[in-house]
């Protein structure tokens, strides 16, 4: 058996499993937690297997709970946190797509692998007496790997225990699951794993909008940290286009426009990707930008979805899409409902994908008006989304001008910059005037001065006087005298 040394876990976990095999009952270490030690990575949790079967494992540990008793796993509540603990087992078929109809607990620990998706989630790890008391807090671990995982680990490579059509059968989720570790740990699907995907794509139609929220969410917070994430959202496609049908119209859709020179799908899937160019380009942003990554990659993914549904040719043979932010926009909304976000991010999402079209002017206004349709935060957010748009258009911008789209985006980032390290606001609320100040000119509550504070704003945010309470002060007088407002 080959061993891993020096390899630290958590105290109580190491008295859980010495607890069981002490009873007589081999336990080992399986799943994600071996799979992270093997990457040299800490796991975030650990997952348990045993011989003992889950009244045994009741009677030896309390408190419990009964987590997946029929499928045999029992929750132990331990000082310095929870694990779970499943008996060894083989699974019966999978009607429901994603648990067993039946179980049958087995002694061996090789039956209990076969069941697993991949060969680097089928390792499991048994901790071995430690007789070194220098290394306290630190075990040897002996290495099962029937189905040779960590050789595929080693070669880069993710592939299914078994054959590839049966565990994707047995839960389709298993294929969103295949797309998140080759983003998360840099790897490679295997050729029969990749055409069992294929083949099988149909089926992610009948999973839950939680569970393949859930997925997605890892797969493209996940693409934050590795550069090959193109490759995967070329190659697997399908896969999105099956959770969001709407992307299928735009696959080979011609934009016939001197400012894109790839089809609309090609450009969708290419602004994801450069995004992780935008974080370079935009320093000042980078938090805001890491923060709201997902949204980020969503928001692009869906900024172009209606263009298919927006498209005319005008005389000269050129391709428009009139309108089509805000027909995206409406379509994202429909499609984020879909899949069951949370209501924070779908709004924030269909607002980038409204003002993603948004033209730039150089300008100190353009930057405030930013400021005061949008926020701060959304006002940054905005300006990955326009430059992630603006490279995967793939043109030359210096043809069309010296002052071109890329460099009015340019100006505009420097300038809503400068006005975010100011912590410049611009809101109502923000004002140095309010209503009692209107009242104290004498004049009586009513419409006009939710109207006089929008005027206010505006001149504001057009830079036509500063946010002082006297120049304020004096243009509210103005402005209540222009429109014959009631005195009190």
């Amino acid at each position: 058996m080959p061993v891993l040394q020096g390899i630290p876990l958590p105290h109580d976990l190491v008295t859980l499993v010495l607890q069981l095999e002490g009873a007589g009952y081999k336990t080992y270490l399986v799943g994600g937690c071996m799979r992270d030690i093997l990457f040299d990575k800490t796991p975030h949790d650990y997952d348990v297997v045993t011989q003992a079967d889950p009244t045994t494992v009741k009677s030896l540990f309390s408190p419990t709970i009964d987590t997946g008793i029929k499928h045999g796993t029992v929750t132990v509540i331990m000082p310095d946190g929870q694990y779970e603990v499943t008996t060894m087992r083989k699974d019966g078929i999978y009607k429901d797509h994603r648990h067993p109809d039946t179980v049958e607990f087995v002694d061996d620990i090789t039956e209990d692998l076969a069941r697993r998706d991949f060969t680097m989630n089928a390792i499991a790890g048994r901790i071995l007496p430690n007789d070194d008391a220098s290394q306290e807090g630190t075990y040897t671990i002996g290495i099962v790997d029937p189905f040779k995982g960590y050789a595929d680990m080693c070669s880069n490579f993710i592939k299914c225990v078994g054959d590839p059509n049966k565990r994707f059968q047995e839960d389709p989720l298993r294929i969103l699951r295949a797309l998140r570790f080759a983003v998360s740990y840099d790897l490679t699907i295997d050729v029969q794993t990749e055409a069992a995907i294929h083949a099988n794509v149909q089926m992610l139609v009948g999973l839950s909008a939680e569970r393949v929220q859930s997925e997605l969410r890892k797969i493209f917070t996940s693409s934050y940290e590795h550069d090959d994430f193109s490759l995967l959202l070329f190659d697997y496609i399908d896969v999105l286009e099956e959770i969001i049908p709407e992307l299928y119209l735009s696959r080979d859709f011609q934009q016939h426009s001197p400012y894109h020179i790839y089809t609309v799908q090609d450009h969708i899937l290419k602004s994801v990707v450069e995004l992780k160019s935008v974080t370079q380009k935009l320093p000042e942003f980078t938090a805001a930008i890491h923060a709201h990554w997902f949204e980020l990659c969503i928001t692009m993914l869906l900024h172009d979805i209606a263009k298919p549904v927006c498209y005319t040719v005008d005389d000269g043979g050129t391709g428009h899409f009139y309108g089509h932010a805000e027909k995206s926009a409406e379509l994202a909304d429909d499609i984020l409902r879909r899949l069951k976000f949370s209501n924070a991010e779908r709004e924030r999402i269909v607002l980038l994908i409204k003002n993603h079209d948004r033209q730039f002017e150089p300008t100190v206004r353009c930057a405030n008006r930013l400021l005061a349709a949008l926020g701060p935060v959304n006002a940054q957010l905005l300006m990955a989304v326009r430059f992630a748009d603006l490279y995967a258009h793939g043109v030359d911008y210096t043809k069309f001008g010296t002052m071109n789209a890329m460099r009015k985006a340019e100006i505009t980032y420097l300038y809503l910059a400068i006005a975010i390290f100011e912590g410049r606001k611009l809101s109502i609320q923000d004002l140095h005037i309010n209503g009692h100040d209107l009242m104290e000119m004498g004049y009586r509550p009513g419409p006009l001065f939710g109207q006089c504070f929008n005027h206010l704003l505006q001149c504001v945010v057009d830079g036509k006087f500063q946010n002082d309470p006297c120049l304020l002060r004096r243009n509210a007088e103005l402005f209540m005298q222009e429109h014959n407002a009631p005195l009190l």
